[in-house]
């Protein structure tokens, strides 16, 4: 995972992508899974693979491992939407992901 964040920094998303699918080829309960479809989600879509980046959002969106995660698996998915040209779909969900509960300690939302 390390590799693969020097990586995105370097902007190699073609490199990242391939270090995070091996990734997870390798070791598929990872850890730090959210970071990982994050960051693979991001590499497609900066390697043009979009259709690739959407559906990383949404095994980490399914995945529910936290709120953070899952707010930016919608954010990453409504980005991806704009990308494809389906703005209703993006609108609705970017909204999914703001309606999450903001995770600041002493928030009761």
């Amino acid at each position: 995972l390390a590799t693969a964040k020097i990586q995105i920094s370097l902007r190699d998303f073609s490199g990242t992508r391939q270090t995070l699918l091996n990734l997870l080829n390798t070791y598929p309960d990872t850890p730090d899974i959210a970071s990982v479809y994050l960051m693979l989600g991001e590499a497609n879509m900066e390697c043009g693979l979009i259709q690739d980046a959407s559906e990383s959002f949404s095994r980490l969106y399914f995945q529910e491992l936290t709120l953070n995660s899952r707010a930016g698996a919608c954010l990453g998915a409504a980005e991806c939407f704009i990308r494809m040209g389906k703005y209703d779909q993006a609108q609705k969900t970017a909204k999914r992901g703001y309606n999450f509960p903001t995770l600041v300690p002493g928030c009761n939302r």
